[in-house]
């Protein structure tokens, strides 16, 4: 291990790990040369010139020796560890091969560009899973194994996409559906008609992006929701269908979002619209800064269109009329970004609209009358016994009330044309076979982080449990069964981090009950998870900071502020509004709101609001 000339890893504070030489060794200490990384050359923090170091012995790992293009399948590599993982995959990316195995896990490095490798020959040659081998790494491999595996054992499939965010999630998704869809289709007996179900799956894809996607600080095209895909085939193993179930859409970004980011695709695409179809939806102004839910924080000059956005509006209305879509939702759309507009001005504390025009064409677009509309904004009605008073809305109060409608509308909008891309891509035939991919959130830490990021990292925690659990534990406990000797692998399990988010009296557990109460608040919550944490290992409440508490996550320690946390966790809409909108007279949007909620057993319930299932509950 320390004879001299032997090839190292040493760690590094700046760039995690360097490779090296060793020169000699003194006792508990080696002395080591660096190496300058041609492939890093233009990177500030790697070593620009050879230097030597001391290190303890006992830190450095062995480098394997690597083929330029490294090694195929990192089960193969004599020394297995992080360095070594890293320097096999950077070998790999700058030599323009993206994706790499560790046995049947297929690891992708985002490229950031579109490679030539996902053309039909390609997606042909991995469909015979008897060459796989044969042919280098690719995301092909993992969907031709399990449409083989289908067909060969007759049981349903699961691929599971995960990552970071900005890691290539989506496309990744996209990629395999596309190779799923088309497996089926070479010996098909009815070609137009399993061509017509492959285009209506293949263009709900960016359909759903449109509605679901959002430009965030680390991806241009962030999904900011969870997706569980579901591929139908027959007996004949030919698609027949598809289904989508949606996880936790992220409602607060209708409203707010951070600097350098943006409101949700579809936003800017209507705005890139021809003038004449903007007319129909009183949008002629195009300027997104016209418009507060677009405008992020202030200053921020990251909202201006894209050129790119009037021909992703082509493509989603193309995908609208594939799936037989009504254009109805684009109504909704502008009536949204027109409700951000809505300002208020205070008479002796009771809030009033200041501009009854901007009232008038949301009023329109919702099928609304403009009266009735202003009233709900600026007041809300109150029950005490037999009696009913309305009771005006302070300015707060009634922005509140404007934005909260502009998230639910949104909500609304974006579960309604989920229901409906299913019901034009679900087989109405017998399904004899599925196949699922699940693409959710990749793990986030942000400069603020919320309650969205709460959920997100909770589900990543979730998956990083089944990981653990299926490579881990159950193999082991597996080798331990069959009296299999074999050397005890110490893993870190995240256990105790989900007996802290989801437990009986785990921080949602305690969120929930905060909601119950009638003067629950984001302060009192914090409080109280002082109280109940300020012992356990991977909770801290940070020093300099008020409201936030820190969780130290499997991937990195992220610090939450708890400002908004209720609002969010319990979803509420004021029952004036719903009632309201189920007077409409637009079909469309009575069939968002087709009646007003009534209260059910074990939900969260407050006086003159209607909530769902908190949104905590919902894992």
């Amino acid at each position: 291990m320390a004879d001299q000339h032997t090839r190292v890893y040493i760690a590094d504070s700046k760039v995690s790990w360097i490779a090296a030489e060793i020169l000699r060794s003194n006792g508990n200490t080696i002395d080591v040369q660096t190496f300058p990384d041609p492939s890093e050359e233009n990177l500030d923090d790697h070593p620009q010139t050879p230097t030597q170091r001391t290190v303890a012995k006992d830190s450095v790992c062995l480098q394997n020796a690597l083929p330029d293009e490294g090694c195929e399948d990192m089960v193969n590599l004599n020394y297995l560890h992080e360095a070594a993982i890293l320097y096999n995959l950077k070998a790999r990316f700058h030599g323009g091969l993206p994706y790499t195995y560790t046995g049947p896990i297929c690891i992708a490095v985002n490229p950031y560009t579109w490679l030539d490798i996902y053309n039909p020959t390609v997606q042909d040659q991995y469909l015979d899973t008897s060459k796989l081998t044969e042919l280098p790494p690719h995301v092909y491999a993992v969907s031709a194994r399990a449409f083989h595996h289908m067909k060969t054992t007759g049981h349903n499939q699961s691929i599971l996409v995960s990552g970071e965010s900005g890691a290539g999630k989506t496309e990744t998704t996209k990629i395999l559906m596309s190779h799923l869809a088309t497996a089926g289709d070479r010996d098909a007996h009815n070609k137009e008609l399993t061509l017509n179900i492959v285009e209506r799956v293949l263009q709900s894809n960016p359909l759903m992006e449109s509605f679901g996607n959002a430009t965030t600080s680390r991806n241009d095209n962030s999904s900011r929701f969870g997706k569980f895909s579901e591929l139908q085939f027959n007996a004949d193993y030919e698609l027949v269908g598809a289904r989508c179930n949606t996880y936790l859409l992220e409602k607060s970004r209708v409203s707010t979002h951070g600097k350098g980011e943006r409101n949700y695709h579809i936003f800017y695409q209507l705005l890139a619209a021809p003038q004449e179809f903007r007319d129909r939806v009183e949008l002629p102004d195009a300027d997104p800064t016209a418009f507060p839910f677009l405008r992020g924080v202030a200053g921020d000059d990251g909202n201006a269109l894209k050129e790119s956005d009037a021909d992703f509006f082509e493509r989603t209305l193309k995908g609208l009329t594939t799936l037989g879509i009504s254009e109805s939702v684009f109504g909704v759309v502008a009536a949204i970004l027109h409700l951000g507009r809505v300002d208020f001005k205070g008479v002796d504390q009771a809030a009033m609209v200041a501009e009854a025009k901007t009232v008038a064409a949301i009023s329109k677009m919702l099928g609304l009358d403009a009266q009735d509309f202003e009233q709900s904004l600026c007041t809300r009605q109150m029950s005490a016994g037999l009696d009913t008073y309305t009771v005006p809305h302070t300015m707060d109060q009634a922005t509140n009330a404007r934005t909260a409608l502009g998230v639910a509308l949104y909500s609304k909008l974006f579960d309604w044309l989920v229901t409906h891309v299913n019901a034009s891509t679900t087989s109405k035939m017998h399904v004899a076979q599925r196949i699922c991919i699940l693409d959710i959130f990749g793990f986030e830490i942000f400069d603020a982080n919320s309650f969205e990021q709460l959920c997100i990292n909770y589900a990543n925690e979730k998956l990083q449990q089944k990981f653990t659990q299926d490579v881990f534990k159950s193999i082991q406990v597996e080798y331990e069964e069959e009296g299999i000797p074999w050397t005890k692998i110490e893993f870190a399990d995240n256990m105790n981090v989900l007996e802290l988010i989801e437990g009986r009296f785990g921080l949602l557990a305690l969120l929930n009950e905060e909601c119950m109460r009638p003067k629950g608040s984001d302060v009192a919550f914090t409080n109280k998870l002082s109280a109940h944490y300020n012992d356990n290992d991977r909770f801290e409440l940070p020093r300099l900071k008020r409201n936030c508490f820190t969780i130290l996550h499997y991937a990195g320690q992220v610090v939450y502020e708890t400002s908004g946390f209720l609002v969010k966790n319990t979803d509420m809409l004021q029952r004036d509004t719903v009632l309201l909108l189920n007077r409409s007279t637009s079909p469309f949007v009575l069939s968002l709101f087709p009646q007003a909620e009534k209260p059910v057993t074990n939900r969260l319930k407050r006086s003159n609001s209607i909530l769902g299932d908190s949104v905590g509950t919902q894992f």
